[in-house]
């Protein structure tokens, strides 16, 4: 047996100052129509969104990912990974497939 999901919800302020204080706050997180962080407890992004999905329905929100990276900035930031396929070849042919030069 599962355990119920538990989330908190944090407005834009109180949002910013947790940033600002380096507080922890959980992974999985969604902006609700009111402007509102509403952070999901849960280990599973497919969780989160299956939460996200039951309660305001599916296919109204997205759940975004948090990390705190305190050590590099200072800031609570989303790292991005930028690796593209093919992005070993240089762009020389400007959207012309590789296999038509």
């Amino acid at each position: 047996m599962t355990r119920p999901i538990e989330t908190i919800t944090l407005s834009f302020d109180e949002y910013q100052q947790a940033k600002e204080e380096k507080k922890i706050l959980s992974k999985y997180f969604y902006v609700n129509c009111l402007g509102e962080y509403v952070f999901i407890k849960t280990r599973s992004r497919t969780a989160a969104q299956s939460y996200i999905d039951e309660e305001c329905g599916k296919g109204k929100y997205t759940v975004r990912t948090y990390s705190q990276d305190g050590a590099a900035s200072g800031d609570a930031t989303c790292r991005a990974n930028a690796t593209r396929k093919g992005q070993h070849i240089a762009n020389t042919s400007f959207g012309i497939p590789h296999t038509l030069r």
